[in-house]
């Protein structure tokens, strides 16, 4: 689905924008998030389903190391964890654009 397309234009973004109007109205902002996570999980995944496997991946692996960094409390070990961080999610991005995607 590309942003200049009808679907996208006349489907999703009314969709997303109305449902994410009336998450707001409700005053739950899980609700809210969720609703625009699973937006943007069906948009990522509308073109080739078999990459939400890719972003799911990186999402998983980017909160643990979130949740490393709020657990840490030396700065010569978060910056170790930033370092490790980086070269995994530059890695995944060299897997993603030398492999078959």
């Amino acid at each position: 689905m590309l942003f200049n397309s009808y679907i996208f234009i006349f489907g999703f973004l009314p969709v997303t924008v109305i449902g994410f109007l009336i998450s707001r109205q409700v005053e739950n902002k899980s609700l809210t998030l969720g609703w625009l996570t699973l937006c943007s999980l069906f948009f990522y995944g509308w073109w080739k389903w078999e990459f939400l496997a890719l972003i799911l991946t990186s999402i998983a692996i980017n909160l643990a190391f979130a949740k490393l960094l709020l657990a840490e409390g030396k700065p010569q070990r978060l910056r170790k964890i930033v370092r490790i961080q980086v070269l995994e999610t530059q890695s995944q991005q060299g897997f993603q654009n030398r492999g078959e995607f």
